[in-house]
């Protein structure tokens, strides 16, 4: 990891920890399960986020109770870009305990966005998706034309992650699918 990738990482954590402790955030760990979608979105509570290459970072919203101590991920969503794209300073802009909730990751003409307001749907980046059969995601080509974004689902992963582990990375180090997918 670089030093620029350690400051990311280290920005989403302390952004998460300076958010009031009545709503729990999270930017460490979740499992993904195979429970259903929540319908009701005060059960979202927390985040997580994590860079996993000079192109690729890690982003997800979590839900529910935690199993064996971490929360679980509602939506993983992996971004896509050029060497570096996510090397800048970030500000974090979240919402829980209301509809919708969001994370946002904001910085100069980029802005990192999963909303939910429960049901079966979700946005990223404002494209509607469904979590019915898909609820890891990839967006490519983040920091290029907006036009030439593209929102691909990955598939459902139910495997728990283990509480020593970061989501983004157990998920592609356990999925040979999917981690094609993120890092062709």
């Amino acid at each position: 990891m670089t030093k620029r990738e350690a400051t990311f990482a280290v920005t989403l954590f302390l952004s998460a920890c300076s958010q009031p402790i009545s709503k729990p955030r999270d930017v460490t760990v979740a499992p993904v399960t195979s429970r259903s979608v929540p319908n009701d979105v005060s059960q979202v509570g927390g985040w997580g986020g994590f860079p996993l290459s000079e192109t690729s970072t890690s982003l997800w919203l979590t839900y529910g109770a935690p199993v064996n101590g971490a929360p679980q991920p509602l939506v993983m969503v992996y971004y896509v870009g050029s060497p570096g794209w996510h090397n800048r300073d970030w500000k974090i802009d979240s919402q829980f305990g209301r509809t919708p909730a969001w994370i946002r990751l904001i910085s100069s003409g980029l802005t990192l966005a999963i909303e939910y307001s429960g049901g079966n749907t979700a946005k990223i980046q404002g494209q509607t998706v469904e979590l019915g059969n898909s609820n890891v995601f990839l967006v490519s080509r983040i920091d290029g034309p907006l036009m030439g974004m593209v929102v691909k689902p990955l598939g459902k992963y139910a495997q728990p992650v283990p509480t020593d582990a970061t989501p983004g990375e157990f998920i592609l180090r356990t999925n040979p699918e999917i981690q094609k997918q993120v890092h062709p």
